[in-house]
């Protein structure tokens, strides 16, 4: 009898102890963009200036940022940033506009993922020009 109840509470300890694989739940990240402001002209050889922040209940990992012509979908400028596992992160960049010639449409896209991978996005649109 004592070997026997010995066995079903090694049986229940094991049991309650397994490892559950499942992914954290995900509220995706909440991101703010101050600047550029959509419809903004930037001209050549100035700065644009890109500003915001991030928050995320599951800890940001890192933020991209890219501007693509949207004619072309080329790139003309991109960065990743490392938040440092950071639950709130104001971002910065300054790009200096080059090689930009006539009136060129331009999205910023904005990308968040937090430690477990989720990935949340931000866009905002503008013109750059000679």
């Amino acid at each position: 009898m004592r070997i026997a109840l010995y066995l079903i509470s090694l049986s229940l300890f094991f049991a309650a102890c397994k490892k559950d694989n499942a992914k954290e739940t995900d509220v995706p990240a909440v991101i703010t963009l101050n600047a550029p402001i959509a419809g903004t002209i930037i001209l050549n050889g100035t700065s644009l200036q890109i500003r915001g922040n991030a928050t995320d209940d599951n800890v940001l990992a890192s933020i991209n940022c890219t501007v693509r012509n949207t004619n072309t979908n080329a790139v003309l400028y991109s960065r990743t940033l490392t938040t440092g596992n950071v639950g709130f992160f104001d971002f910065s960049q300054d790009w200096n506009v080059t090689g930009i010639v006539g009136l060129v449409s331009a999205r910023l896209t904005v990308t968040t993922t937090d430690k477990v991978g989720y990935a949340a996005t931000k866009t905002v649109d503008f013109q750059l020009t000679d």
